[in-house]
């Protein structure tokens, strides 16, 4: 019997019974099969950052609802002390340096003002912020007013007019709320 499988070309070896299996290679020099053609492994997969971001989104977030509800927490007015009277020299409370001589309300413009007199009992020239609140006949504050007073030398006596901020029906009383005097 004859060989009737194809003849390799000179210079070829001539080619084995367990070569022509499908899917396999022959290494002609060693004439052992190696595996078919494999293409390379896929690169590992790339890390995720949306965990980071989210985390620190939420962190952020977390940080600034804190500091907006210390905030306003904070400046709460119904829990904040009132300041009744400020100085700068301990042991002269500045509101003693001022009284009250008239209050009224004008009768065209409808608003109310308060005469008070400045003594300045401190050691040096002072300025003063004096605020008054003007009280409807049941102790209900109806409006207030601020005067400024710069210049009143040691020693020296003043008056001021503090005018209300808001028209006003009927009689008011006023009351020195706070004084605030500082050095000049």
């Amino acid at each position: 019997m004859y060989d009737t499988s194809p003849q390799p070309s000179p210079g070829q070896r001539p080619p084995h019974a367990h070569w022509g299996q499908q899917g396999q290679q022959a290494d002609w020099t060693t004439g052992q099969q190696q595996p078919p053609f494999a293409p390379p492994p896929p690169p590992p997969p790339k890390k995720s950052r949306t965990g980071l971001i989210v985390t620190l989104s939420v962190v952020a977030g977390l940080a600034v609802a804190g500091g907006l509800a210390f905030y306003l927490m904070g400046s709460d007015s119904a829990d904040a002390p009132t300041v009744t009277e400020t100085t700068t020299e301990p042991g002269r409370p500045a509101k003693k340096d001022v009284t009250l001589k008239e209050c009224a309300v004008d009768d065209s413009a409808k608003v109310p003002i308060a005469l008070v007199n400045i003594t300045n009992n401190s050691s040096s020239t002072s300025n003063y912020v004096i605020d008054i609140v003007f009280v409807d006949a049941d102790g209900a504050s109806v409006t207030k007013g601020v005067a400024n007073v710069d210049g009143v030398a040691q020693g020296e006596s003043t008056d001021a007019r503090v005018r209300g901020l808001e028209e006003v029906e009927g009689e008011v009383n006023c009351e020195v709320a706070y004084v605030t005097r500082w050095a000049k």
